[in-house]
């Protein structure tokens, strides 16, 4: 006699495989049926591993006609399926995004919370902040983050980390959600660069002071020094320094290795920027170079007094001895001055034609 095969399903099995067929997420199944996910998902995966003997058997008997349509779809089916779906355009089964209701497998707009929405961004867009938005459109700082933040209403869809072009209506072009993406004010009250000001969590031009910065960056890049521009653009000496050196007045964010544009309005392009930073690196080693024949000079003076020790003419050139030693190489290396050991290995130092008096 042929063994007769059995397969036990439970009634949580058959609650959660139907609610699984209407696209419901484990979490929403969960809730519905008063379980936790995790024992939702375990007999689910139950069901998984006895589901290929249990379609070989519902396709026998479906052949012989006793058998109309077919079984839900298992787990890995149903992830599949829903993969495909949104890789097509679709938005995956789940809670819908305020501002849709779904209409088979498509989004389709909801007009009065669509009106809210596109109210959101345009009110982020000039600058209001998320209380001004929550008190305008009744909704919690929590959905306006989400509304924000879901570029669903840009067409887009994200699944498993990736975008997809949706099939839906979006509600606000594609510029517009990503400047509302525009980096918010610091948390701990950061100050705004010299030149700009924060409106909400906005960095905007201030025009009086982007005037003083475009005057600096034009007279630097003409090659005057630190002490003219600051005259000159009224701008503090300390605050020029930083405002010479930072990207973000051409527009532009540096990492390690690139430039990348940002949403900031520049105030001066970026030949004037880079114009600016080429000439204050020149001047930067002009000064170095005219700061070490003075330190020299300085050293050349004080050996013609007669020879000296290191320790010496460190204490009566006021330099510090690493720094000393550098610049009595580079006027050795020139043939400005000798060296020679004499009694404790000390190094004396002398000009070229200069005797040594000390004791050898």
């Amino acid at each position: 006699m042929d063994r007769v095969e059995q397969i036990k399903i439970s009634t949580l099995q058959l609650e959660a495989l139907k609610l699984r067929s209407e696209g419901l997420p484990i979490h929403e199944i969960a809730r519905r049926l008063g379980k936790s996910s995790g024992a939702v998902y375990n007999c689910l995966q139950a069901f998984e591993k006895s589901y290929p003997r249990l379609l070989k058997m519902m396709s026998e008997i479906e052949k012989g006609g006793y058998l109309r349509g077919g079984l839900p779809m298992s787990g890995k089916t149903w992830a599949k399926g829903v993969e495909r779906s949104v890789k097509a355009g679709y938005f995956p089964p789940g809670n819908v995004p305020f501002g849709y209701v779904r209409a088979g497998k498509e989004l389709a707009v909801d007009p009065e919370k669509a009106r809210v929405v596109k109210q959101t961004f345009s009110g982020r867009l000039q600058g209001k902040t998320l209380s001004q938005l929550s008190k305008e459109t009744h909704l919690s700082y929590k959905i306006l983050w989400r509304i924000l933040k879901n570029p669903v209403y840009a067409g887009k869809i994200m699944w498993k980390g990736k975008e997809y072009s949706g099939k839906h209506e979006p509600l606000v072009d594609m510029e517009a959600w990503r400047k509302a993406q525009f980096i918010d004010r610091p948390k701990h009250g950061g100050t705004a660069p010299y030149g700009y000001r924060w409106i909400s969590s906005h960095l905007v031009v201030d025009p009086e002071a982007a005037a003083k910065v475009k005057e600096a960056f034009k007279l630097r890049s003409e090659g005057k020094t630190l002490a003219e521009v600051a005259k000159a653009a009224r701008i503090p000496k300390p605050t020029l320094k930083r405002v010479l050196r930072k990207e973000i007045y051409m527009g532009m964010k540096a990492t390690e290795t690139k430039l990348f544009p940002i949403d900031v309005e520049p105030i001066v392009n970026l030949e004037v920027w880079r114009k600016a930073q080429y000439v204050g690196r020149e001047m930067w080693r002009e000064e170095l170079k005219k700061k070490g024949v003075e330190v020299r000079e300085k050293i050349l003076g004080i050996l013609n007094q007669g020879p000296a020790t290191v320790n010496e003419i460190s204490e009566k050139a006021g330099l510090g001895r690493s720094n000393l030693k550098a610049h009595l190489r580079r006027l050795e290396k020139d043939g400005m001055v000798k060296k020679r050991t004499i009694s404790g290995g000390q190094l004396l130092w002398s000009n070229k034609e200069e005797r040594s008096s000390h004791n050898e």
